[in-house]
């Protein structure tokens, strides 16, 4: 099995080609698990570890969630793992869904037929990718597809300190 992770989201704009391909939604049971919401499965794994490092607990976010799918769904359409999307960078596509942010950061990874604890796990052992999850932010988005060329699963994760908070 291999997995992939690339260093944390930079705020730089970025540009992309165009999809060739319709990736497959992973909805219910990324892992297999019997968790009937996968979101709420992430959001607990990723509480745990704020909690562990003395940070406060994160609130999901149907905005951040709508751009982690999207993100997720565009990686998994090149069927290739990126923080480069056409829809501009992280904070541009924050701004286009009206998400008045003070702080931005990305998670990606991808691997075959990767799971959502082994990608938390991924995430918590890399150092900046640890620091993005423990980090200064309130909300959390969370999204994944998997390719069709492939078995590929892309996972995106989106924070956002925003500028009130809720």
């Amino acid at each position: 099995m291999k997995f992939y992770l690339l260093p944390p989201f930079i705020s730089v704009l970025l540009l992309a080609p165009t999809a060739s391909s319709s990736p497959t939604a992973i909805d219910s049971k990324p892992n297999d698990n019997e968790a009937s919401d996968w979101r709420q499965q992430m959001l607990a794994h990723l509480n745990a570890i704020r909690k562990a490092a003395g940070a406060p607990p994160m609130l999901l976010d149907s905005r951040a969630n709508i751009m982690a799918d999207a993100h997720s769904w565009f990686q998994a359409s090149i069927n290739l793992m990126t923080h480069d999307d056409p829809g501009g960078s992280v904070g541009e596509r924050a701004s286009v869904l009206g998400i008045q942010w003070l702080g931005l950061a990305e998670n990606v990874a991808a691997g075959d037929d990767l799971g959502l604890v082994e990608v938390m796990e991924l995430w918590k052992n890399s150092p900046h990718h640890y620091a993005n999850m423990i980090g200064d932010y309130s909300l959390a988005g969370f999204g994944v597809a998997k390719s069709n060329v492939s078995r590929t699963v892309y996972w995106t994760q989106e924070f956002i300190r925003p500028w009130s908070t809720i």
